[in-house]
């Protein structure tokens, strides 16, 4: 929601905002937004649209207000939709990766001069937040299967990282949650998909557009010669009509590499010099709560990291050995 509401605040609209714990949204609150501690039916009065994520229960009483007020009420996915209605889009989906790979590509076409817009689903400490306000001719954005929000998306170029059993509550079956990718990915003029990922795979065959896979050793943009150390990861990347690039990275994990070498694609689809991506990649220091280093106690480093799945668990755990 917070990029959702700096964006609209930027654009000169007047926007409040509620939560139980407005600590999260000190981001907003600095951008000039009030942030209400709490729930109140009287935070709709006045209102020309009040906005909710998929979360909120049908019964909440600032939703009944509203309902009794006739305000337009928003769901948060719908209003995405709606900000990037007309812009060039590069929606990044997939099981695990989204966030990650949603800021490395709005930082390598920042480095090389598109200026997007970036809207993201961790915080990012250059930004200041989890929104970095470009062009209003360019996002990039998180396309989340949950609640299938990123059927609400038609982006120019779409990336599908992975694809695995995840939020089956919004969709029944693997089946059909596959399906909803294909859907997604298919209204884009160039799709980006993770060979080494056996879903991502299944996607990208019912494809019948200009696809361009990324992995280990294969795809369009194949990832070879790969070298760890503490201090990174560097490998050699083929890009399509480009040859073959030096990437390099501060953060740690293969799964980082895949992400970067999704990045690049998108930057050599959307034409652009690659060198300063490339620089903004060997630069990019990762988003918060993503192998995220907080602090160091009796010698141990502390390290917060979101994973919640048994594939992010065993990324994070992979990273850990090599930082």
């Amino acid at each position: 929601m917070n990029p959702l509401a700096a964006i609209v605040h930027a654009n000169g609209i007047a926007v409040t905002g509620c939560d139980l714990d407005p600590a999260g949204a000190a981001d907003l609150v600095a951008r000039g937004i009030p942030v209400a501690t709490g729930h109140d039916p009287s935070h709709v009065d006045g209102a020309q649209a009040e906005v909710v994520t998929a979360a909120v229960s049908s019964d909440h009483p600032e939703l009944g207000r509203a309902h009794d007020l006739g305000v337009r009420v928003i769901q948060r996915k719908r209003l995405l939709a709606e900000l990037v209605a007309g812009s060039r889009v590069v929606g990044i989906s997939g099981t695990h990766g989204k966030t990650t790979t949603t800021t490395m590509v709005t930082e390598a076409l920042s480095a090389a001069g598109l200026e997007p817009t970036g809207i993201t689903g961790g915080r990012v400490r250059a930004w200041r937040g989890n929104v970095k306000i470009g062009s209003p001719g360019l996002y990039v954005v998180e396309a989340d299967e949950y609640d299938q929000a990123l059927l609400e998306l038609y982006p120019t170029i779409a990336v599908v990282t992975n694809v695995e059993p995840d939020h089956l509550d919004s969709y029944g079956s693997v089946a059909a949650m596959e399906s909803a990718f294909v859907r997604f990915a298919e209204r884009a003029e160039v799709v980006i998909a993770g060979t080494d990922d056996a879903g991502a795979n299944r996607v990208a065959q019912q494809l019948a557009g200009t696809v361009w896979s990324f992995g280990l050793g294969r795809g369009d943009l194949a990832i070879t010669e790969v070298e760890h150390s503490p201090t990174g990861t560097s490998a050699t990347l083929s890009v399509p009509n480009r040859g073959a690039v030096r990437l390099r990275l501060r953060v740690p994990g293969l799964h980082n590499v895949r992400n970067a070498a999704a990045a690049v694609g998108v930057v050599a689809a959307l034409d652009a010099p690659l060198e300063p991506a490339l620089e903004a990649l060997a630069e990019f220091e990762g988003v918060g709560r993503r192998f995220e280093r907080v602090g160091e106690v009796g010698g141990a480093v502390v390290v917060d990291d979101y994973a919640h799945h048994p594939t992010e668990i065993l990324a994070t755990i992979q990273a850990a050995r090599q930082a």
